[in-house]
């Protein structure tokens, strides 16, 4: 089928050659299986998965988590049909990341999803075998075959692949949010001037980070109900009694089996911890462009303010020097000027008398402004002295205020503070 291609080899622990085609050969015990594919591209009734020993179900199960089109989930179940049968542990995660780079021209901005999905199903007999990986990027592809042909990770437990994948995955968290810090870095604080503001790409930066908080969120729920899952795993396969212990004891040839599994289960706690911790890093490192990008936005406005109230107030100015000439204008303009006069327009020899008024209420206007302006100065710069000197009622209502606060903080009030 296309986009479909499998691996298999005997078991994971041997590191046997692993060959890759469209036709698994006959099925034999043990026998694993690797499977890439889309979430379209997967059909519940494929014969490619005939040679697998596996539950069927759980193919129809992990196809219809991957077209949920969730952004981030983690499922498991386990299954014993009978005391003789091997446990079954089917396991399911979801991640979902989003890239974000630039475009052509560089002035745009271009995005695009990333919904790795990993189905593995796991038995106490045989352990990993079907390790379904749905829509993964090139490079965790890429590593996870590797892994898969080197025998690098152990399919005793199937929480370790999960362990393995999801360090790839941080990866591409990481790599998301380093992208983002670009776009903020460079495009926003480096380009910060309130002669021009680009708030249409500032919101669309945003908008972005917003989706890599509300991803890197879910991660962490979804590490979080893993960690719960694989300790119910471990108590699960180191509790059973019987035909369990007996295959486990079986195939790696030792006596104290629950020690191992259990010494097993504590290192794969320890690394999913680690994971989750390192997943928490980056989410909080989100949060802080998120931080950064609206104290950005709230400045550029604050600037956009300022830049309005100067041009405000540069008109108010010009107001004032006008205004005086206006009044003064409009009191005397008639007996200034005589145009019914026989020999044309004639002027009163008054007419000094304008320009002095006017540049002296002029004078006066501006000159009352201006100390208006640095009195404001000047008490503002002094108002935090006067408050450290004492509690700054004026009114008895205030006293009272003040009082109250006070008691409801813990702090005593003495005479002398009220004095």
């Amino acid at each position: 089928m296309p986009g479909l291609s499998i691996s298999g080899h005997e078991t994971l622990s041997q590191a046997s050659p692993v060959t890759s085609s469209n036709s698994m050969s006959e099925k034999t015990d043990g026998l694993t299986g690797l499977v890439f594919c889309s979430a379209e591209d997967l059909a519940i009734d494929d014969g490619h998965f005939n040679d697998l020993d596996i539950d069927h179900r759980f193919v129809r199960l992990a196809r219809h988590h991957e077209r949920r089109d969730s952004n981030g989930l983690f499922g498991c179940r386990t299954v014993q049909k009978g005391r003789q049968e091997p446990l079954t542990h089917d396991s399911w995660c979801c991640f979902k990341i989003k890239q974000v780079r630039r475009g052509e021209p560089e002035s745009d901005v271009v995005y695009e999803w990333e919904q790795p999905s990993i189905n593995i199903s796991w038995n106490a007999r045989d352990h990993v075998t079907l390790l379904l990986c749905m829509d993964t990027p090139g490079d965790l592809q890429a590593a996870i075959q590797d892994a898969w042909d080197c025998g690098l990770v152990d399919g005793s437990d199937p929480y370790r692949w999960h362990c393995f994948i999801v360090d790839k995955v941080t990866d591409l968290y990481n790599r998301s949010v380093w992208g983002l810090r670009d776009f903020v870095r460079l495009d926003v604080e480096k380009r910060r001037s309130p002669e021009f503001v680009d708030f249409e790409r500032l919101h669309e930066i945003a908008r972005h980070i917003i989706h890599s908080n509300e991803t890197l969120e879910v991660a962490l729920s979804t590490l979080e109900g893993m960690l719960e899952a694989h300790q119910v795993f471990s108590e699960q396969t180191s509790g059973s009694s019987g035909s369990v212990m007996d295959q486990f004891s079986a195939r790696h040839s030792y006596s104290s089996s629950g020690k191992v599994m259990d010494f097993s289960a504590r290192h794969t706690q320890l690394e999913m911890s680690a994971l989750r911790r390192t997943v928490k890093a980056t989410f909080l490192r989100s949060k802080s462009l998120s931080d950064r990008l609206n104290n950005e936005i709230n400045l550029a406005y604050n600037l956009v303010n300022q830049r309005d109230s100067f041009l405000m107030k540069t008109i108010a100015v010009m107001t004032l020097i006008y205004l005086p000439g206006s009044y003064i204008a409009s009191i005397f303009g008639m007996n200034l000027f005589d145009f019914s006069a026989a020999d044309g327009l004639e002027v009163s020899h008054m007419f000094w008398l304008y320009w002095v008024l006017m540049v002296i209420l002029t004078l006066i206007t501006v000159g009352t402004w201006v100390v208006w302006q640095y009195q404001s100065k000047h008490v503002r710069k002094q108002r935090p002295a006067k408050e450290s000197q004492g509690p700054p009622w004026t009114t008895s209502w205030e006293l009272h205020d003040w009082v109250k606060v006070r008691r409801r903080t813990g702090v005593e009030v003495t005479p002398e503070a009220l004095a």
